[in-house]
């Protein structure tokens, strides 16, 4: 776990093989492609999981073969939102979830191979972006926001 006053910036991480697991109390920044091998966050057999314990923002493109969490946790504070800027895409059948203890900001596309993609807004709204798609080749896609 990582504790800082400054976001947790993320450039490119590879994995190939096995899994990408970060949890950080903190912003959570991507720049770097979350992915693998072309430099963003990938994994091609394994899963990633990215969580931070207030706001993320997913700026690059997050990869992998199986599923992704992209979890920006629900604290006493406002401004635990997940913001998701680049695309987020399981290549295999895995499943995607997007959790954000306040609002979800959905800019770019979200895709799974056959997966369920299910997106979270624990206390705020979900806003997706006009050009923002989400799908799933026969998967079940689900957004739930209290407000």
């Amino acid at each position: 776990m990582f504790f800082d006053d400054q976001p947790l910036k993320l450039g490119t991480i590879t994995a190939q093989n096995g899994n990408i697991t970060i949890d950080t109390i903190g912003h959570l920044q991507t720049f770097g492609v979350i992915s693998a091998p072309a430099g963003s966050i990938t994994v091609p057999p394994g899963t990633i999981l990215l969580a931070a314990h207030s706001p993320m923002t997913i700026g690059a493109p997050v990869t992998a073969g199986g599923n992704i969490t992209l979890l920006a946790g629900d604290t006493a504070g406002a401004g635990d939102d997940l913001i998701i800027n680049a695309p987020v895409t399981s290549t295999g059948t895995g499943n995607i979830k997007l959790i954000a203890g306040d609002n979800l900001m959905q800019n770019a596309n979200v895709t799974s191979n056959g997966g369920t993609i299910g997106a979270t807004a624990e206390t705020g709204n979900i806003v997706m972006s006009a050009n923002a798609v989400s799908s799933s080749s026969g998967g079940t896609i689900t957004y739930f926001a209290p407000a």
